[in-house]
């Protein structure tokens, strides 16, 4: 069996003294444990964990042997975590299978191992990295960070971090559970606490070396040499080119290829567009440039007032030309809903006045959209739906940002505060993201705080934002935070050019291209706990009709950051602290909700937040029975829908597929039949008349290209009004809706408006 080492001060041999098969076995012996440990922490699949690390030493191979020359080990891993991140590392038509020995896995059904090990699926990247190279191989923190392209007080934190938080949860389990291993090595004084070893241990199991026969390693060895050499002539194919490009660093060309049609654009070292420059040229990897100085104005301090607040918001795009920002946002969800925040990151480059590039996804997962504003046009990029776009830029500064909540920080002046009435309150002075900031508290006219602010003092950038429910000043609903703010940058971090490109972050390794915008996959802050209110079992009769609800969802990062089934996840259905039973319901964040008007049944499903599909086949419980969840139409995608005012049908909007129609469908609660109502293209806005006779909606009908206002008689499936073509804003006067008294157009309600009793 290989020994997995760890990085040494050692050099490799120098080729022109040794046979070069004889050096490379030598190095195969001496890493390939090592850095197959790493592939796998990073991919999670061995075969494509083999093929990366082979490449990895066909590449390193390569550089070695051209020239020759003494390379310290750590060039090695390098080269192996820049190649990690490609799921399909190809090129190896039968890469070496090691010896099929069935481990003893039973040690993965203990309790506390388990909770374990989902706490470590939860970490991303770099963190996995972190943890095979410090806690699996036995670097010192200072390598591991030096390696992973991260501060020694980043990776010190993390660790301590993994000490404190998740070690701990292996107190509980019995010796005889923890796998047995190979010798540990030493941790660090600090990490040297017997949980951290069970943790070694785990981690060891979780991430094995692989077990290799001497005629594996000599066919592994060949099959590397064989690799080394395609890959060398691909190189002298392509020499002259890349002789020019390096020629030519400071004005290096990026191709950012957005698929599905939107084509191919050039980002160059000026910027996106090809149009007049605008700015200096700036140096490699997005580094800073002098751009035109701009005039400092005096700070923002605890003493600032209201107007100059207010002001600085105006003046704070002349304050800056450039800048990259990463953000990370916990939302919290209705007051009606009770479970975990989901969390998303944004990452984000604008160059003003016109060109910006935004990454949006779930916190510590791929992004699950992209945009870029580019040549006086806007490309979007939705992973999540599989959809791509382009439409013509309406050349607003403030459009540079697709919206909430990087939209209201970068560009304070579109933000509620910025033009609602309301007063800022000081709170105190700190730090943030490197800039210095000062706090305020924003109340509203009845003195009722709605938001904490983090600004900073010489732009005015809102750095951080709190924000609290209506009802509840000490509540949070959004805490949104810049972990990283970058001014004066007129070229795009590659990282995130690449990850724009790829649809996926790109991940730090010791290339400085990818390390302009370091990942931060794990929370810069730790959420603070929504407490739950008394439960208890609903007495015999108990009528929940009129009652106020809530929702409790399983306190588990994995429901609240789900990417799947966002309309079907566990929760506790509470009505008045009655506990009314199980039930699959929608996440809050982007729930579609609708309550009968008796109070007793709630329909629903959920859209997508560009993290996530939308999960939008309609869904209907009773309260009586909320574990009996009903899909009348589950080949549907349902935007809008709405009970009737006797609570015994429901309104269906929606777009259809292969085997329907798309259009207004009408459902029998009763019976569970359907029938299509009206064939109408994105149908929405459902209303009813009070007497249930008649249903108004927008849509496009057949034969048109705009939306009107429809009236469709519910029993004859006939229209009884429409309004002229784009004329939805307001309802027409010789329209019927007018005399029902009930408001129109309208939006679907969320998880806050099911809770809510029915109005009487």
């Amino acid at each position: 069996m290989i020994e997995s080492g760890g990085m040494t001060a050692s050099t490799m041999p120098n080729v022109s003294d040794n046979n070069p098969s004889s050096v490379l076995l030598e190095v195969i012996q001496k890493h390939y444990a090592s850095l197959y440990r790493l592939a796998l922490a990073s991919l999670d699949d061995t075969q494509a964990a083999r093929k990366a690390t082979a490449i990895a030493f066909a590449g390193f191979w390569l550089e070695e042997t051209r020239p020759p020359g003494a390379v310290p080990d750590q060039r090695l891993y390098e080269l192996a975590l820049r190649n990690f991140h490609k799921k399909e590392s190809g090129h190896l038509p039968v890469p070496v299978e090691f010896a099929n020995i069935e481990p003893d896995s039973s040690w993965m059904l203990e309790p506390a191992i388990v909770k374990f090990n989902q706490a470590v699926d939860r970490l991303g990247i770099i963190e996995h990295h972190l943890l095979v190279l410090v806690y699996v191989l036995g670097w010192r923190p200072d390598q591991a960070g030096e390696l992973l392209g991260v501060s020694q007080k980043a990776a010190v934190s993390q660790l301590s971090l993994f000490h404190s938080r998740l070690c701990p949860l292996l107190e509980k389990a019995p010796e005889s559970a923890i796998p047995s291993a190979g010798d540990l090595p030493e941790l660090p004084k600090e990490l040297g606490a017997s949980a951290d070893r069970r943790a070694a241990a785990i981690l060891q199991a979780r991430w094995p070396a692989p077990e290799l026969t001497e005629a594996e390693i000599d066919e592994l060895s060949r099959q590397i040499e064989m690799l080394a050499e395609s890959m060398r002539q691909q190189r002298v194919t392509s020499t002259p080119y890349r002789r020019l490009t390096v020629g030519l660093v400071a004005a290096a060309v990026l191709l950012l290829c957005l698929t599905a049609g939107l084509g191919a654009w050039l980002l160059n070292a000026q910027g996106l567009s090809t149009g007049p420059q605008r700015t200096p040229t700036a140096t490699a990897h997005g580094a800073s440039t002098a751009f035109p100085q701009v005039t400092l104005l005096s700070p923002l301090t605890r003493r600032s007032s209201d107007e100059d607040i207010r002001q600085r918001w105006v003046e704070s795009p002349s304050l800056w030309h450039s800048l990259s920002a990463d953000v990370q946002t916990w939302r919290y969800g209705p007051l009606s809903y009770y479970g975990l925040p989901r969390s998303y990151r944004d990452q984000a480059w604008i160059l003003q006045p016109d060109q910006s590039i935004v990454l949006n996804g779930l916190l510590g997962e791929p992004p699950g959209q992209s945009y870029l504003i580019a040549q006086d046009r806007v490309f979007r990029r939705s992973a999540a739906e599989d959809e791509s776009h382009s439409e013509p830029w309406d050349g607003s500064l403030e459009s540079l940002l697709p919206g909430e909540p990087l939209r209201s920080m970068i560009f304070p002046t579109t933000s509620r505060w910025a033009s609602q009435p309301g007063e800022f309150r000081p709170v105190q002075t700190t730090s943030l993201a490197g800039r210095e900031a000062v706090v305020f508290d924003w109340t509203n006219p009845g003195g009722q705080r709605e938001a904490r602010l983090w600004l900073d003092a010489q732009t005015g950038i809102i750095l951080r934002a709190q924000i609290f429910a209506d009802r509840d000043d000490q509540t949070l609903i959004d805490d949104c935070m810049l972990t990283s703010l970058a001014l004066e940058r007129s070229q795009p971090p590659p990282g995130l050019v690449t990850g724009a490109r790829l649809g996926r972050a790109q991940p730090a390794s010791g290339d400085p291209a990818f390390s302009a915008l370091p990942p931060t996959p794990t929370p810069a802050a730790v959420p603070v706990d929504r407490p739950s209110t008394p439960i208890n079992s609903a007495p015999p009769g108990f009528n929940p009709t009129g009652s106020a609800l809530t929702f409790h969802f399983t306190r588990d990062p994995q429901v609240a950051n789900a990417t799947t089934d966002t309309a079907a996840q566990p929760a506790e259905l509470i009505a008045d602290g009655y506990n009314l039973g199980k039930t699959l319901f929608g996440l809050p964040w982007t729930l579609r909700c609708d309550r009968s008007p008796d109070g007793q049944r709630l329909a629903f499903n959920t859209a997508s937040d560009g993290a996530t599909p939308a999960d939008d086949s309609v869904r209907w419980f009773n309260l009586s029975k909320p574990q009996a969840i009903y899909q009348p139409l589950p080949d549907l995608e349902a935007v809008s829908f709405a009970f009737s005012p006797d609570s015994r049908r429901l309104a269906v909007a929606g777009q259809g597929g292969d085997y329907r129609d798309s259009g207004v469908y009408l459902v029998d609660l009763g019976t569970g039949e359907s029938r299509l109502l009206l064939a109408v293209d994105q149908a929405h806005s459902l209303v009813w008349s009070p007497d249930g006779e008649f249903l108004a909606l927008i849509g496009i009908p057949e034969g048109q290209e705009t939306e009107s206002i429809l009236v469709l008689h519910v029993r004859t499936s006939q229209l009884a009004y429409q309004s002229p073509p784009g004329a939805i804003d307001q309802t027409p006067a010789d329209s019927p809706i007018t005399a029902w008294g009930t408001p129109f157009p309208v939006e679907m309600g969320g998880m806050d408006d099911c809770a809510a009793p029915p109005q009487p």
